[in-house]
């Protein structure tokens, strides 16, 4: 049985949070505190990999530090939000959001909070 977060999450497909899309200035700093799952022009998963600046439609870009759950059901507390700061990156005084991954059996939802830093948003990949 999963857990009500694979079935109970909001759904984003915006293009613009993938890494194959340019510079911007989005921020996440509104974001919705919750759980969320990337489909369609977005992709299916956090960026897991140092995002390069000005990518994904934003000047810092986030990729998710941690390893994601292999067994479906299952939840992640301890990875963390990574921002790329001109080359410094995990930047300390951004990086310190908790994101948490749920394996919902063929795809991933993430507990995401809203990143105070603007100009930063998280970035998408296929």
């Amino acid at each position: 049985m999963l857990p009500t977060q694979c079935t109970t999450y909001t759904t984003n497909n915006d293009s613009t949070r993938n890494i194959a899309s340019g510079p911007g200035s989005t921020c996440d700093n509104t974001l919705t505190v919750g759980w969320y799952r990337f489909m369609g022009g977005a992709g299916k998963y956090l960026a897991t990999t140092y995002v390069s600046r000005d990518t994904c439609t934003t000047y810092y870009g986030g990729s998710y530090n941690g390893t994601l759950p292999s067994i479906s059901g299952t939840t992640t507390t301890y990875g963390t939000l990574c921002l790329n700061n001109n080359g410094y990156l995990c930047y300390a005084p951004w990086s310190s959001s908790i994101i948490a991954v749920t394996n919902c059996n063929g795809y991933y939802v993430y507990y995401l909070t809203p990143i105070t830093n603007c100009n930063a948003r998280y970035c998408t990949t296929n």
